[in-house]
């Protein structure tokens, strides 16, 4: 079992990356596009520091997420970005299905959920998913078929931290979505 701390410090960047992006003018579904990259990066960090420094799993994450918030500030420039009067994800659907915004919230959240299930039933019945599963609960079994536990455990934290992501960025943008 893998506790992974980095969370703390990605999830906000997921938020800092997209709402910059969102005050600069860029496209909001992009800019969480890109919001993913930065997450990615920080879970293939932790998978780095962990594998290839053989800095304990739990010690690995609290020094990305301590590292992480010094990361946000600067990304941001200030302690805090407004997106009032900026168009978020939620504005594009609302305008485009004819729905309010708060329920453009709702259905954004269902879309993504579905197809980051999919996406993941799919991967996990490749090869590398499956050695992904295996290098999890059995990482001995999976050494002795040839498998860099390494590289799968640094995969594992890549993909888990860049579905965070998304979840940050959609959440900084639904106070804009909501009705006040």
């Amino acid at each position: 079992m893998w506790a992974d701390l980095t969370v703390e410090g990605t999830f906000p960047m997921g938020a800092a990356i997209s709402a910059i992006l969102i005050t600069t003018g860029m496209n909001p579904i992009l800019s969480i596009l890109i919001a993913g990259v930065g997450g990615m990066a920080a879970g293939a960090v932790t998978g780095w520091i962990h594998t290839k420094l053989k800095i304990p799993a739990l010690l690995a994450g609290i020094l990305t997420m301590i590292a992480l918030y010094s990361i946000n500030l600067h990304i941001m420039g200030k302690a805090n970005v407004s997106l009032l009067r900026m168009d978020t994800i939620y504005t594009i659907i609302g305008s485009v299905l004819h729905t309010p915004n708060m329920w453009s919230a709702a259905i954004v959240g269902v879309i993504v959920a579905v197809v980051v299930c999919l996406l993941l039933f799919w991967f996990f019945g490749t090869e590398i998913g499956t050695a992904l599963r295996a290098t999890g609960v059995n990482p001995q079994m999976i050494r002795a078929q040839g498998v860099n536990t390494d590289n799968m455990i640094v995969l594992g934290l890549l993909i888990s931290n860049g579905f965070r992501w998304y979840v940050r960025c959609a959440y900084r943008s639904i106070p804009k979505a909501l009705p006040t």
